[in-house]
């Protein structure tokens, strides 16, 4: 072990622990990042986050925990941690080595302060684990390593656990019985607006307020190159994810555009959704769901029934994720987002340096295609011309 803490600016690996040759790395050529090592990859997850300088911070910080634990303790590279060494990882954070507990003076500098003022508790666990969740997450979307955190972890703290503890109440996410109502309803009694945003916001698990300000210049249409819908959320700053939409949200979007471009053009500037207010598509999102449990208890599905019978706008969120079966886990994680940009783009341009056309995308999207139409039944027996039209 150390004799002391080093803070993340000053790391260096020790001999052997650069993860340079991790037991979990992918082959080599497989990364689309320009990292040899974990640092350096850990450097480049980081910089995607320096315009937030408190998410910086804290990623900072839990990055740096890691590796002196990982280093300086287990004496491992961070990439050949297997899944239930961070479990040991998040016991070591509730009772830490002495040196990450010495305290350091007001006016001592940021780099000799100790990070840890005393034992971690469950809230400061959730909140470790949230960042390295994402710094894992660019690992494997970038094809540098996969790594994971135990499913059955103890020592992690899951958010629902937190959450009950401390008084939250968070949203119920939908059952897949329950989504197969819904989409029952969404392919016989919806408009085509209505449809491409449930589908946006199950498939993509977009928020209602991203869906309603998503223009057709968000959206990147197939072409010859790279057959399948992507679309730009973007976020403060300028800067913006890529998500991969495969069908049957593309063919829901290829059908929108078509409809719309006949009554409207030009598109670039005009919303996928049309006019309609977030508050005004909740309403509806609301009915489409009310009109689910009706089908249910005529189907005799009492408890998709009763369970409908309760749900809003926010039981589709994480619903998605809840339904991919668990022999798709592993390949759901590395295809879920597709393509990442941190590109800035602009209302009046579809321009940006992004690999769409990358194997990694179609393979991605092929992937994606395959669960979706598993977890989204009827959508190509969809009724094109008998929806009624949205109230405004």
């Amino acid at each position: 072990m150390t004799g002391a803490f080093v803070r993340f600016e000053m790391l260096n690996a020790p001999f052997g622990l650069d993860g340079s040759d991790g037991e979990y790395r992918y082959t080599p050529g497989h990364c689309d990042r320009e990292c040899a090592d974990d640092l350096g990859a850990t450097s480049l997850w980081l910089s995607e986050h320096e315009q937030s300088r408190s998410t910086w911070s804290l990623y900072r910080r839990a990055a740096e925990l890691l590796f002196n634990w990982a280093w300086f303790i287990e004496r491992k590279a961070v990439s050949s941690l297997r899944e239930e060494e961070f479990d040991l990882f998040f016991q070591t954070l509730t009772n830490p080595p002495a040196e990450w507990l010495r305290r350091g003076g007001r006016r001592r500098a940021d780099s000799m302060r100790s990070p840890m003022t005393k034992p971690m508790g469950d809230a400061g666990i959730v909140v470790i684990a949230g960042a390295l969740k994402s710094l894992l997450k660019w690992m494997h979307r970038h094809g540098y390593a996969h790594l994971r955190f135990s499913r059955s972890s103890s020592v992690c703290v899951e958010a629902e656990v937190y959450a009950k503890r401390v008084g939250r109440k968070l949203p119920d996410s939908m059952r897949l019985a329950e989504w197969h109502h819904v989409c029952w309803v969404l392919d016989t009694n919806c408009t085509l607006e209505l449809r491409a945003c449930f589908e946006l916001m199950y498939f993509c698990e977009l928020r209602l307020a991203e869906v309603c300000e998503l223009t057709w210049g968000d959206l990147c249409a197939p072409t010859a190159e790279f057959q399948a819908w992507q679309v730009l959320v973007r976020a403060r700053g300028g800067r913006s994810r890529r998500l991969l939409i495969a069908d049957p949200a593309g063919a829901t979007l290829r059908e929108l555009q078509s409809q719309v471009a006949c009554l409207s053009p030009p598109l670039f500037h005009g919303r996928v959704l049309g006019f309609n207010t977030a508050e005004t598509l909740g309403y509806h999102v609301k009915a489409i769901i009310m009109r689910a449990a009706q089908r249910a208890l005529d189907k005799g599905d009492l408890e998709s029934h009763k369970a409908l019978g309760r749900r809003g706008v926010r039981s589709l969120r994480k619903a998605y994720g809840s339904h991919v079966p668990f022999e798709w886990q592993e390949r759901w994680s590395y295809c879920r987002e597709g393509i990442a940009s941190t590109a800035i783009i602009h209302r009046d341009s579809q321009s940006g340096d992004v690999n769409a056309s990358s194997p990694r995308g179609l393979e991605a999207h092929s992937s994606l295609q395959e669960l979706w139409a598993r977890l989204r039944p009827g959508w190509e027996q969809a009724k094109e011309s008998s929806s009624p039209k949205m109230r405004e």
